[in-house]
């Protein structure tokens, strides 16, 4: 039925599929030409850093990028999801070789659309970080990635005051006042 469809379309709307197909095709040469040419992938990786110091979903974000800027050690990016939730992710990319920096840029493509896509099915809005970790590790695999991706993944509700912390293979520890939370690191 899927490919009756396809063919349907394909017939009536043929420039859509060919620059569909043209897109696709695209994609993958310049997937191709990052996992050839490991420099340029850090490069486009460090290019993509989001900026120091900014407002999202009325909450200031702030961090220090404690790697030289040749050598990507942890990643940050973080996204307001709307002008009530933000969510954010660290990666360390320094126990996969190349795959690391490949991982990083993969896992910032789709991080954003995994996560609204889960959140557009819940009535109260707080994901299920386990789930978009299970999600992110098929990605990985799909791609023909190997190696150790630590990952730490936050999600804040700001009307809801509310963090959800999960860790794959990351320490954390999150202070606020009179409380230390110690997150162990779990596995990669």
């Amino acid at each position: 039925l899927a490919r009756l469809r396809e063919a349907v379309f394909e017939c009536l709307y043929p420039s859509m599929f060919t620059s569909q197909v043209e897109e696709e095709e695209q994609l993958f040469q310049d997937w191709d030409a990052l996992v050839s040419d490991p420099q340029a992938a850090a490069k486009l990786l460090q290019q993509l850093q989001p900026p120091v110091q900014q407002t999202l979903a009325s909450c200031r974000v702030n961090y220090r990028q404690l790697t030289m800027a040749e050598q990507p050690g942890l990643v940050l990016d973080v996204a307001a999801l709307s002008e009530r939730d933000l969510a954010f992710y660290c990666l360390d990319v320094t126990r996969a070789g190349d795959n690391g920096v490949l991982a990083a840029l993969l896992l910032r493509a789709l991080f954003n659309s995994l996560l609204h896509e889960q959140l557009s099915g819940m009535s109260q809005r707080l994901p299920q970080l386990n789930t978009l970790l299970r999600q992110v590790n098929l990605l990985l695999r799909q791609a023909n990635l190997q190696g150790q991706f630590p990952l730490l993944v936050g999600y804040y509700h700001r009307e809801l005051r509310n963090l959800i912390l999960v860790s794959a293979g990351l320490n954390a520890t999150l202070t606020i006042p009179n409380h230390q939370i110690q997150l162990s690191n779990g596995v990669p």
